[in-house]
């Protein structure tokens, strides 16, 4: 009998351990299969999660080009209601300038008028004087001539 300790080789112990292996790799082929549909399964898992983020990103990229716009909207109404606002103004000034204007003609139309008339009465009442005047030497003049004849 063998002897504690040492390995026998015997043709039953090289079968038994031959088929312990046999019986091991058959595991371990079922364990391989396993394996294998666990990671095509995580492969598939991971394509659909990453279609999803795919989707999303997608989705988020629509949503900041939106949001972008409506900023882009919001901006061009505020800008339209400063212009409608500096254009109500300057309407106000005009119309104000133009009432003013209209004042200083009309005072200034008023004073040159006054001053022409007055000028055309002293050139009236001088032509009168000088009339009367050219009448006088004239008919002076006229009978001093013929006084000589």
């Amino acid at each position: 009998m063998p002897t504690v300790g040492h390995s026998c080789s015997t043709p039953l112990t090289n079968r038994y351990k031959s088929e312990g292996n046999d019986r091991k790799i058959d595991q371990n082929e079922v364990q391989l299969d396993d394996i294998k549909r666990e990671i095509a399964m995580a492969n598939d898992a991971r394509t659909t999660v990453e279609s999803a983020i795919a989707s999303l990103q997608d989705e988020l990229s629509r949503a900041e080009s939106l949001r972008t716009n409506i900023s882009a909207n919001v901006r061009y109404r505020d800008e339209e209601k400063e212009i409608q606002k500096v254009q109500d103004e300057l309407d106000d000034i005009d119309i104000d300038t133009a009432a003013r204007s209209r004042r200083e003609f009309t005072h200034r139309y008023k004073e040159k008028l006054e001053e022409e008339t007055d000028v055309k009465d002293k050139v009236c009442s001088g032509h009168g004087f000088m009339r009367r005047r050219l009448a006088e030497k004239i008919s002076g003049n006229w009978r001093a001539g013929s006084s000589s004849r």
